[in-house]
């Protein structure tokens, strides 16, 4: 049970840095992967797939996924969900997450800032050469 707490503060009260990439399947699916380092109190890393349903500007996520650290790696599911501001040809988007593993919940709050298109129809925005990839810094 410590150990679990320990992660959980550790994950909850360090700061993230990860990248992404999703392949745009149509108007409203998606899948990616990401990758998403933890520090400052611990050393995580989370590795996921995440499959996405987005509406207009919301988009949700769930992403089945591990997460390897201090003890260990453990399997894990991410539900999330963003909101798309766009800014010339970013997309800046608020996150909000939980990772069950182990267990246990672990809160994420994050912004993600994303370059590539929007989804087929939604808008004209390239950086892929593709009008259906989205890279994204997490």
């Amino acid at each position: 049970m410590l150990k679990q707490r320990c992660r959980r503060w550790r994950r909850e009260n360090g700061a993230a840095l990860g990248i992404g990439y999703e392949r745009i399947l149509n108007k409203s699916f998606g899948i990616g992967v990401i990758a998403e380092h933890t520090f400052g109190g611990g050393d995580f890393w989370v590795y996921a797939v995440p499959f996405a349903y987005r509406t207009d500007r919301l988009k949700f996520v769930v992403a089945p996924g591990i997460e390897d650290g201090e003890h260990g790696t453990e399997w894990l599911v991410r539900f999330g969900v963003e909101y798309a501001f766009e800014a010339s040809s970013w997309e800046i988007s608020p996150r909000f997450a939980v990772d069950f593993v182990d267990g246990e919940e672990v809160l994420i709050l994050g912004v993600v800032f994303g370059k590539g298109s929007d989804p087929p129809g939604a808008g004209s925005d390239l950086l892929l050469g593709s009008k259906d990839e989205r890279a994204e810094v997490i």
